[in-house]
C-alpha cells in the first residue's frame, strides 16, 4: 500500500509554500464573496501576520512537505495545536494536493498521517474549514470521519 510521509519544510520550502498560500486563500476568500479582489492580497497577507508572528517558527505551528513513498512531492500541510480548557486540538488551516495527484487517494492518506502528528501532540480532535464552494474536499472530509460542528449560512442581499 502506498504511504505518504510528512517531512518539516525548511526556510526557503516555508517562504515559497507561505507566498503561494497567501495568494490561494486570497483566492478562495473572493469566490466565497468575503473579499473583494482588490484588497484580497493585502488582507490575506494580514490573516497570515495575524497567525504567524514568528513565520515559520510560530509556537505550536506545523508545516509540513508531503511527499509519497518515491520522495515524489505531492503537496503541504499546515496544522496548529489548539489547547482548549479540558484538552488540545489540532487545526488544519491548510492541506493542499497538487493538481496531477488529486482524486488518486492522496488526500486521504494525508490526512491520516495528520491524524498520526495530532496524537503525538496529544490531540484529542482534528479540525478543520472548507469553503462551501469546494464539494471535492467537503465529500473526501465526510470519506474519513469529518462532521459539521457548526454552520454558517449566509443570503445574498
Amino acid at each position: 500500500m502506498a504511504s505518504i510521509i510528512l517531512k518539516p519544510m525548511t526556510e526557503p520550502q516555508f517562504d515559497s509554500y507561505i507566498s503561494e498560500e497567501t495568494k490561494r486563500y486570497a483566492r478562495e476568500n473572493v469566490k466565497a464573496g468575503y473579499w473583494s479582489r482588490e484588497n484580497s492580497i493585502k488582507l490575506s497577507h494580514q490573516a497570515h501576520d495575524r497567525l504567524l508572528s514568528n513565520g515559520l517558527y510560530t509556537k505550536d505551528h506545523f508545516f509540513f512537505i508531503a511527499s509519497d513513498q518515491d520522495g515524489r512531492k505531492i503537496g503541504y500541510v499546515w496544522f496548529a495545536i489548539i489547547r482548549h480548557p479540558r484538552t488540545k486540538e489540532a487545526f488544519i488551516y491548510d492541506i493542499f494536493i497538487l493538481k496531477r495527484y488529486r482524486g488518486k487517494g492522496m488526500g486521504r492518506m494525508t490526512l491520516e498521517e495528520i491524524a498520526q502528528e495530532a496524537r503525538k501532540l496529544f490531540a484529542r480532535r482534528l479540525s478543520l474549514h472548507v469553503f462551501s464552494h469546494n464539494p471535492v474536499a467537503k465529500s473526501l472530509y465526510e470519506k474519513v470521519g469529518f462532521s459539521i460542528d457548526s454552520l454558517n449560512m449566509s443570503k445574498k442581499l
